[in-house]
């Protein structure tokens, strides 16, 4: 990280997976929520000199999406694809700002739908960020 802090590791969406994913929850997103759509978390800080060996900075991953999941403030998708020390390997798809959600609220979602549709692939890179 070249002396700046790490704040999380994840998969970050290339532009293109970005816009996929907001295409494709587009008419979920409630007007006025922050939409998000950035990445995946594998671990909160930095990886430890052990998981660089499991999880490579600058590799590419396909994730795909396997559910939905509402929260009261929140909106995910479930993926499969890269582990994650999240009980849940999910994207922050979008955020009630305005009533006090957070991202990490994703975390405190009980109600996971399965997508029922074609299989939907987003692309991203790992970093620490």
């Amino acid at each position: 990280m070249s002396g700046k802090k790490c704040n999380y590791t994840g998969v970050e969406l290339d532009n293109e997976s970005k816009t996929k994913l907001m295409h494709l929850l587009k008419g979920l997103i409630p007007q006025g929520w922050i939409v998000y759509c950035h990445h995946m978390t594998i671990r909160l800080g930095e990886l430890s000199s052990f998981e660089k060996t499991e999880f490579i900075l600058g590799e590419k991953k396909e994730l795909k999406i396997n559910s939905i999941g509402i929260g009261k403030k929140v909106i995910a998708v479930g993926v499969d694809g890269c582990k994650s020390f999240n009980k849940i390997p999910h994207i922050t798809v979008a955020v009630d700002r305005a009533n006090g959600g957070k991202p990490y609220m994703s975390n405190e979602i009980t109600k996971w739908y399965p997508v029922q549709r074609d299989e939907v692939v987003l692309t991203g890179t790992i970093k620490e960020m």
